[in-house]
């Protein structure tokens, strides 16, 4: 498979990453993700080609899907942890409670 084609596979499956994030279907996401590393790593053995308009604007549109799928993910971690927290506070003051 060349690099292209590779390039290709990977845009899409963050495509459908990034559609699946916002939907809140992680479990898919990281079904997807699986997927989509061999591709990356399969990229990086290619041969390199050489750079056209058309491959600089795909790898400039993968790169900004990337990082809105990060961004994503990073405040749904963040809430996470807030809420693991928050319960964390919540059992405490619930065990105190009952302790009185």
């Amino acid at each position: 498979m060349e690099y292209l084609e590779h390039l290709n596979d990977v845009f899409l499956l963050t495509s459908k990453m990034l559609d699946l994030a916002k939907k809140g279907s992680w479990d898919d996401v990281m079904k997807l993700d699986q997927l989509r590393q061999p591709k990356l790593a399969a990229m990086a053995r290619c041969t390199p080609i050489k750079s056209s308009e058309h491959l600089v604007d795909k790898l400039r549109n993968l790169v900004q899907l990337n990082n809105q799928l990060e961004k994503i993910t990073t405040i749904e971690k963040n809430s996470c942890h807030r809420n693991y927290y928050q319960n964390k506070n919540n059992k405490k003051a619930f065990q105190a409670y009952l302790n009185v």
